[in-house]
């Protein structure tokens, strides 16, 4: 146990974050439980979220039980709630702006949040690469892809 009471190895970052994996991964398999699974050879809805809910369970389960029986994982940090809400409104912004907005806005305005997540990219860099995402996004699925995706939308024009 290297010289760690097991209680310590219980509140252990990687304790933690193991339980955390096995929680995210039973509230999606909850959601999954109402989508038809289907079989291997004809996956319904379901198959495919209910089978990563399962992985990420198990790398959760692997990552909790390693930390407890090694008596590692480090000490509890304090959370980076900026990054969380940060990265969390980037998706809300494309998700709820994508229509509204239009592809090329809701992906810059989404890039340069989640940029800002981090604290270490300056702002000419999330400019960058604002724009280089942008124009990607636009030749995939716009040109490439053929989606119904206005570039800018209507709450533009």
């Amino acid at each position: 146990m290297n010289g760690k009471s097991p209680l310590k190895a219980l509140v252990s970052q990687d304790a933690l974050s193991g339980l955390m994996f096995m929680a995210v991964a039973g509230g999606f398999a909850l959601l999954a439980k109402e989508l038809s699974l289907g079989t291997a050879l004809r996956m319904g809805a379901g198959y495919f979220p209910l089978a990563l809910s399962g992985l990420l369970g198990l790398i959760g389960f692997a990552i909790f039980v390693r930390a407890v029986l090694s008596g590692c994982g480090g000490a509890v940090t304090p959370f980076a709630w900026r990054g969380l809400i940060l990265v969390v409104a980037s998706v809300l912004v494309f998700g709820f702006g994508l229509n509204g907005l239009g592809l090329g806005p809701a992906v810059a305005i989404s890039a340069l949040l989640a940029t800002m997540a981090s604290g270490q990219v300056g702002w000419r860099g999330s400019l960058v690469l604002s724009a280089v995402l942008v124009v990607f996004t636009w030749l995939v699925f716009i040109l490439g892809l053929g989606l119904p995706i206005p570039l800018i939308g209507t709450w533009f024009s």
